[in-house]
């Protein structure tokens, strides 16, 4: 029997992330960040949608959507956190209103938690959303 030798996989990538790739090399206008232990968090507004970047110096990094905004975010804000919030953003867009709050876990364990909120503009059928992380 002889053995077959494997190829070095390659990584495939879908359009949306090559998008973010560019514009956060290009520079992308942030709203807000605040550190999380050996975390910091930085959200951003894109051209079509609010990003939350988690990053941890020489560890990698992770991209979160927040809000996908088709059209663009519009008017695009940091807002007074409510209780327990470390970070509130409301975005306008054709959509809708959409707000964003961002939480740490009250345990400590370096767990951070996302809600979004979207009162529609219009009833609205979602055929399509793209991946989040």
């Amino acid at each position: 029997m002889t053995k077959r030798r494997i190829a070095e996989p390659v990584m495939s990538v879908s359009g949306a992330v090559l998008a973010l790739r560019g514009e956060l090399t290009a520079g992308i206008r942030s709203l807000g960040s605040f550190d999380m232990g050996d975390r910091h968090v930085d959200i951003c507004a894109g051209s079509d949608a609010i990003w939350a970047t988690i990053r941890r110096q020489g560890k990698g990094d992770v991209a979160l959507r927040l809000a996908h905004c088709p059209g663009g975010p519009e008017n695009a804000r940091k807002t007074r956190p409510l209780a327990g919030e470390r970070l509130r953003v409301v975005t306008d867009g054709a959509t809708g209103r959409y707000g964003n709050s961002l939480r740490e876990s009250p345990l400590d364990l370096g767990v951070l938690r996302a809600t979004a909120e979207l009162p529609p503009a219009a009833d609205l059928l979602i055929p399509f959303h793209p991946r989040d992380l």
